[in-house]
């Protein structure tokens, strides 16, 4: 069985999703494992391609289950003929990304010597306004969120649908830790959040993009048991 860390794409490459795949193939669990791009080199039809006939297990590196799954799932619907593929849930749906947002931002209050139940999580994902369950994935994070604490508040926000970002750290009193809700730092999970949250200074601690973070690669290996077929078009 062969499996392939599919992303979204970042300077037209897999980023993170390619040291992923590196470090999961260094655990000799697969035949074959290989990083694959939506937008970028080596594209998901190229590998697909590649690793014909054998068996494979697409595990999407994305943290929502909005526009870009969908555009995956087309994809993989038009390819394999005569080949098994199957398609495993979305990182970003995992429960255990709280746990990862939890440890991140506990240990930033730390960092900044900010006590934790007076701080403020915001979850920032991108969102859209061409798929309206987009921000679903990062509002169901936010709840386990909310559930387990310690936080004074956990909201979500997003730079593409409302609430907005610097909408909701505007209304927020105190300090606030802004975990992005993005698998690699390109234009929106580095510089449109931190454009967003220039204006209010010290205040705000910004975690960066969570798909770098190395426990991504056991979630991978994870999900990749948890497959259902995808039917070839």
């Amino acid at each position: 069985m062969a499996l392939v860390v599919a992303t979204h794409g970042v300077d037209d490459g897999p980023g993170v999703a390619l040291e992923h795949a590196r470090r999961i193939a260094g655990r000799h669990l697969f035949t074959t494992v290989r990083a694959a791009c939506l937008r970028g080199r080596p594209t998901i039809e190229e590998v697909i391609a590649e690793l014909r006939p054998a068996a494979v297990r697409v595990v999407p590196l994305l943290m929502a289950e909005g526009y870009i799954l969908a555009w995956l799932q087309a994809r993989l619907a038009g390819m394999g003929r005569g080949q098994r593929i199957e398609l495993c849930r979305t990182i970003g749906t995992r429960p255990e990304i709280a746990d990862i947002i939890r440890g991140l931002a506990t240990a930033a209050c730390e960092r900044k010597g900010w006590e934790v139940g007076r701080t403020s999580l915001v979850l920032a994902g991108h969102g859209t306004a061409r798929f309206l369950t987009s921000g679903d994935t990062a509002f169901a994070q936010a709840s386990r969120l909310r559930a387990s604490g310690p936080f004074a508040e956990v909201f979500c926000a997003f730079l593409e649908q409302e609430p907005f970002l610097a909408d909701v750290v505007a209304r927020i009193e105190g300090p606030v830790v802004v975990a992005g809700f993005f698998v690699d730092a390109g234009p929106h999970g580095s510089d449109d959040v931190e454009a967003a949250l220039a204006p209010f200074g010290e205040r705000v601690a910004y975690l960066g993009p969570l798909g770098g973070h190395p426990r991504i690669s056991d979630l991978i290996v994870e999900a990749a048991s948890q497959c259902a077929p995808v039917e070839p078009g």
